[in-house]
């Protein structure tokens, strides 16, 4: 993509997240937007027809990063999940932002989906074994929600404590899979 439609879509979405800490999304018209991007409304029409275009435009381009980095091969689940963190905490105000509007739900099915399919093939689990299924689709239905919780609750504890308890708790799950074999 040209660097300066990157830089638009940048300047576009760091403004649109500077007026959501003051507004809900419905209240932000292009104008608004266009102003605090230092952007023309002419270069903003033609990206996007309105400003919710910005906001999804970010869900998607989050989503891809995810799924990107979900294809790669992970030797060990740690770094499965420390690359998906790593992902979501480089995203964290916008995240943070489209859960704060609601605008999450299907960006979180996404996420989780993409999640659930890594780890039954990093882990090898077959499609006919559905108990170990259903614990890696209550792993990643855990890691993915933990943030929503984590980000609408005022970030109640520190990122790290988040992370080192998903880490536990997929661990403990892990092992239950290792009992029921």
């Amino acid at each position: 993509m040209d660097q300066r439609v990157l830089n638009t879509n940048q300047r576009l979405r760091k403004a649109l997240f500077l007026l959501l800490d003051k507004k809900p999304l419905e209240k932000i018209s292009i104008t608004e937007l266009c102003t605090q991007a230092k952007v023309s409304r002419g270069t903003f029409y033609i990206h996007y027809t309105k400003v919710t275009d910005v906001f999804d435009d970010f869900k998607l381009d989050l989503a891809m990063q995810v799924a990107q980095a979900l294809t790669l091969n992970y030797p060990d689940v740690d770094t499965l999940i420390d690359t998906f963190n790593k992902i979501l905490f480089q995203n964290l105000t916008g995240f943070w932002h489209l859960c704060n509007n609601q605008q999450h739900q299907r960006l979180v099915n996404d996420l989780t989906s993409m999640l659930f399919d890594t780890l039954c093939t990093g882990l090898d689990i077959q499609k006919n074994d559905k108990e170990q299924q259903i614990i890696l689709q209550f792993v990643a239905n855990g890691i993915v929600n933990s943030y929503v919780f984590w980000l609408l609750n005022q970030k109640t504890t520190d990122f790290e404590t988040l992370v080192q308890t998903e880490r536990k708790l997929l661990h403990s799950c892990l092992h239950v899979m290792k009992k029921i074999n």
